[in-house]
């Protein structure tokens, strides 16, 4: 056996070893380390390699390493999982193994193997309940040592016993720092030494941070005198936080990670030594540099990491303290936490925010005057210039300077803090940002103003509630008013005299500035509502008019300035209806907006302004006015589409055909969009008749380029589907050539879209409402054949998981809308089998198993659907044939359901235990008599079975007990109604995580509690 060991550990380590002979290897240690033997391989492994291997070549040095390394992982991983602490049985061959670690660690030469050798030291001697032993022996006596360890292995020693006694299981954090406490005082004291040597102070700061994070070690504590000498540990580390030249980045990383652990143990807040500590590192700032110097020295040298650790330390200080410090001057330390806020690195800007945030926590009469507005100006300014562009900036795609991803998480994190300055400056903040736009403006730096603009962008909300206040107090009207004023200025100053001059000039500074423009008359909408003219919104629109008309070589440019453009009209249509509506150029103001739109050829731009648009005309209570409006809205995107159609026949290549297909499919999404925002209330109906005749003729057309083109058929039927949706009654005359069309679609195309209108048309044309359900039940059957047959013979389930879904979702309608036509359908049997195939075939796809598990949950369990008392009558008349097809497939269904639970997706955990609840209420809810009794016995065995025949993560079932405790928890549940469904799905999560291993099967003595009708 120990043969073999070597050979497989020399196969791990051997570069030139193949894949599959590593993988084998790998199995095959694995395997044996969970054996009882390989203790003593373990103590031979340790005892040959006390032998030196210098001598040997490089590549036999290097396979002895990795052997060592291998070894060392292998036995540690032993030892945490199979040597429990403080156990009689730990005896004599940890005890021998112990031994051996420990000569090793005296003989060690290798660096690389110092940290997994204390590791194993620490894990045995934690195990073995030897810390006393292990302290005395390293820490105060160490003459006592034959071989004493040099001082970094020491330290490193001291550093893995918090982290390894943190790791017992058995132990609550309490209880390990009660273990570690008593001798903090010793480790602080050896720390404290160590760091005055530069070869040992890294071991010594690393020690420090385990120590302090585990034992909660206070900045009281390091700043008192240790061992009852006068030395204390925090004036040493503010002298190497205060040390340019003579540390590293490394020992700030440490120092920094170490004393900002001390900072954050809140045990000794509000005492005067704590206060003491804190007074003597603010002090340190300007006298001796701390923190400040390393930081200037890191920046200097671009050391990120560093300047990212030292920053965070002066920002856990300022945050964690900021109460006494509010109160205080501040300005020998606010100049650096400024300079922290201007750092190029987002990661080191970022750690300043939470201090700005933490400051505005305390109330303004309880700061000191550095602390006011003042700093929040100057704060403003700076968060302002960190958040621009560079100047020479493109494209990210050319950009060199800037990283997009933490650009915009800057972005994202200043928000808060922008917040923040405009809550306490409020007018002043405004001032601030005009001004600084105004001056950007005649520097040319366009990136200022854009970023200028952004902030305001940012506060928005802030400021438009403050617009919208309704108080009469005499500040908060002048703040209001001044307010006003300033948003006025700045869109005098925006839009200029020549709104399409202005929106040009700013396109040509840069057109992320046109974007930025576009996006804040946007969100001020509200604001222009309440302060401006009917004139001056119709100059904003103006200019958004213009922004959509600029043109660029590239394609992301115009992206951006036409998705500002027109989410900024979209929303002043609706922020502004109430000016807008009784202003005689609205009509050709809108058609201007959707001419600009169609003309940039970006489908969410032309969807955002058709419903402005459409949302601003139903405010119009003139009905003339109404269908007035849209036909300004109505004419170009007709015009445009006409064109598109001609394109797509006249065009001799496919590549033009398939340019004009998309645009036309762009073009019917704006149409759908139109219709949607329609409200079919009051005097809207006449103008959506005028809608439904203007564009039928479209719609004929396109119907026709749908078999070509299945984008097209599934927008010509998105519009179909919401002019049914929201004017059925007109739509009823032409509802039989529509449904002939989409059948026709389907059986050609069997595309999902089809099912989704036919869905629709069984919710509208409900035969619940007196019409006609043989006609639905027809259809059901044509499309059931269609849809059986194309998945027998052609795809199977898991290939078209979407039409597996449509039709699904359809059946749920019938079964909602339409029940008799459903269930008296000749196809019924059929589709219920293929559901149960579904279930199994669709291989857990989410949405399409979804669908059936959903179908199947509320067509087995109709009795729980809130359906017409007519209809309820007429489905319990034929009850009959649903239980017929749950006595054939009940057992298949649950047994798949129960098998889902324990190895599906956990997104469809709610669906399955619906689905197995449904089957469950409908058998018990059916019994009566002797029968009654005989099919819950059946539905029992079916449970049962699926329970106990199914495996868990671990390979094997769950006890007998276990799966009979869940079946009469369940069937308890169940037998209560549905009331009870809540819980019922709560205790198969239940089972679904103890099969995961997630949760102990005890967990199912809850139910028992909770419940006096479970037997046990």
């Amino acid at each position: 056996m120990e043969s073999q060991v070597a050979e497989a550990a020399l196969a791990m380590v051997r570069p030139t070893t193949a894949s599959s002979t590593r993988s084998a290897a790998s199995s095959f240690l694995e395997q044996w380390t969970r054996t009882p033997d390989a203790w003593p391989v373990y103590v031979k492994w340790l005892q040959s390699f006390h032998v030196d291997s210098s001598n040997g070549s490089k590549d036999a040095n290097t396979e002895m390493l990795g052997m060592q390394l291998l070894c060392l992982t292998l036995m540690l991983a032993k030892i945490r999982r199979e040597v429990p602490r403080n156990a009689e049985k730990n005896s004599e061959i940890t005890a021998a193994i112990q031994y051996e670690v420990w000569s090793f660690l005296q003989a060690v030469q290798s660096p690389q193997l110092v940290s997994p050798l204390c590791s194993c030291l620490t894990a045995l001697v934690v195990r073995n309940g030897q810390i006393d032993d292990l302290l005395i022996k390293i820490s105060l006596s160490q003459e006592s040592i034959s071989k004493p360890f040099p001082e970094a292995i020491v330290l490193k020693i001291l550093a893995c016993l918090p982290p390894e006694l943190d790791s017992c299981g058995d132990l609550t954090t309490p209880q390990v720092t009660a273990i570690l406490f008593p001798y903090f005082e010793v480790v602080l004291d050896t720390v404290r030494k160590a760091l005055f040597n530069s070869s040992s102070r890294s071991s010594a700061l690393e020690c420090l941070k385990e120590w302090t994070q585990t034992c909660h070690i206070t900045l009281s504590h390091l700043n008192s005198p240790i061992c009852g000498e006068a030395d204390k540990l925090l004036p040493v580390m503010i002298q190497i936080l205060s040390q340019p030249s003579e540390c590293g980045e490394e020992i700030w990383i440490l120092a920094s990670h170490a004393l900002a652990e001390a900072i954050l143990i809140p045990t000794d807040s509000c005492t005067s030594s704590r206060q003491a500590a804190v007074a003597a590192m603010i002090s340190a700032v300007s006298s001796q540099g701390f923190i400040a110097a390393p930081f200037q020295h890191c920046v200097a040298h671009q050391w990120d990491d560093g300047a990212h650790a030292l920053a965070s330390l002066m920002c856990t200080l300022v945050s964690e303290e900021v109460d006494d410090l509010c109160a205080e001057p501040a300005d020998t330390y606010l100049g650096f936490l400024l300079q922290i806020q201007a750092h190029p690195r987002t990661q080191v800007a970022l750690t300043v925010l939470d201090c700005w945030l933490t400051v505005q926590d305390i109330p303004t009469n309880s700061r000191h005057e550095h602390w006011k507005g003042a700093l929040f100006v100057t704060i403003a300014e700076g968060l302002v210039k960190r958040a621009a562009y560079t100047s020479s900036f493109t494209t990210w795609e050319e950009e060199l300077d800037l990283d997009e991803q933490e650009f915009t998480e800057y972005r994202r994190m200043v928000s808060d803090v922008l917040v923040n300055c405009y809550f306490l400056l409020r007018v002043r903040f405004l001032q601030q940002m005009v001004t600084v736009i105004v001056d950007a403006v005649s520097c040319h730096d366009w990136a200022l103003m854009e970023s200028a603009l952004f902030s305001l962008s940012t506060v928005f909300r802030e400021v438009c509630a403050r617009l919208k206040a309704k108080g009469a107090l005499p500040s908060l009207v002048k703040d209001r008013t001044e307010t006003a004023h300033e948003m006025m200025r700045l869109v005098e100053q925006l839009c200029g005299s020549d709104s399409a001059m202005a929106a040009s000039a700013a396109a040509q500074q840069h057109v992320l500035v046109l974007g930025a423009a576009c996006q804040f008359m946007g969100l001020y909408g509200q604001a222009w509502n309440v302060y401006c003219s009917e004139e001056a919104i119709l100059r904003i629109l103006a200019y958004l008019h213009a922004a959509l008309q600029i043109r660029s070589n590239s394609q992301s440019d115009v992206c951006i300035v036409a998705t500002a453009a027109s989410r900024a009209i979209k929303s002043i249509y609706i922020t502004c209806a109430n000016k807008l509506v009784h202003c005689d150029s609205i009509f050709s103001c809108m058609q201007a907006s959707m001419e600009g739109a169609l003309s940039t050829g970006i489908r969410d731009a032309m969807a955002a302004v058709a419903e402005g648009c459409t949302r601003l005309t139903v405010q119009m209570k003139d009905s003339a006015h109404v269908a007035r409006s849209f036909e300004s809205i109505l004419v170009p995107l007709l015009q445009n589409s006409e064109a598109a159609l001609n394109n797509i026949t006249s065009a001799e290549l496919d590549v033009q055909r398939e340019l004009a297909a998309d645009t036309l499919t762009k073009y019917l999404h704006v149409l759908h969009v139109l219709i949607r925002f329609c409200d079919t209330q009051g005097d809207i109906v006449s103008p959506l008749t005028h809608v439904l005749t203007v564009v039928w003729p479209l719609l004929e057309k396109a119907a026709i380029q749908c078999r070509a083109y299945e984008s097209i058929l599934e927008e010509v039927l998105a519009v179909h589907k919401q002019l049914l949706s929201n004017i059925p009654k007109l739509m009823a005359p032409r509802f039989s050539e529509i449904v002939k069309f989409v059948v026709e679609a389907f059986e050609n195309s069997k595309h999902p879209c089809t099912l989704d209108y036919l869905a629709c048309a069984v919710e509208s044309f409900s035969p619940m409402d007196g019409n006609d359900e043989q006609s639905f039940q027809e259809l059901l059957a044509h499309v059931s054949k269609i849809t059986t047959t194309y998945l027998s013979t052609e795809k199977r389930p898991d290939m078209c998981p979407k039409l597996i879904q449509g039709f699904f979702e359809m059946n749920q309608r019938y079964i909602l809308f339409c029940p008799m036509a459903l269930v008296r359908c000749t196809e019924f049997p059929k589709i219920i089998s293929l559901a149960v195939q579904c279930l199994t075939e669709c291989k857990g796809e989410r949405e399409s198993t979804r669908a059936t598990l959903n179908f199947l949950g509320q067509i087995f369990g109709w009795r729980s659907l809130r359906l017409p008392d007519t209809v309820s009558r007429a489905l319990e008349n034929d009850a009959t044939i649903i239980d017929e097809q749950l006595a054939n497939y009940g057992k298949t269904v649950t047994s798949t359901c129960i098998n889902m639970l324990a190895g599906g997706p956990q997104m469809l955990w709610p669906a399955i235990s619906d689905c197995v609840f449904s089957i469950i209420f409908n058998v018990i809810v059916t019994n009566t008599g002797a029968s009654g009794v005989t099919n819950t016995a059946v539905a029992h065995g079916w449970i049962y079975s699926s329970l106990s025949s199914c495996n868990t993560s671990t390979g094997t079932p769950l006890p007998s007990e276990t799966c009979q405790q869940i079946v009469n928890i369940l069937f308890a549940l169940v037998q209560k109604g549905s009331k009870s469904k809540p819980k019922a799905k709560m205790l198969l999560t239940d089972y679904a995580k103890i099969c995961k291993g997630e949760i102990a099967s005890n967990a199912l003595l809850s139910y028992y509690l909770d419940s006096n009708d479970i037997q046990h």
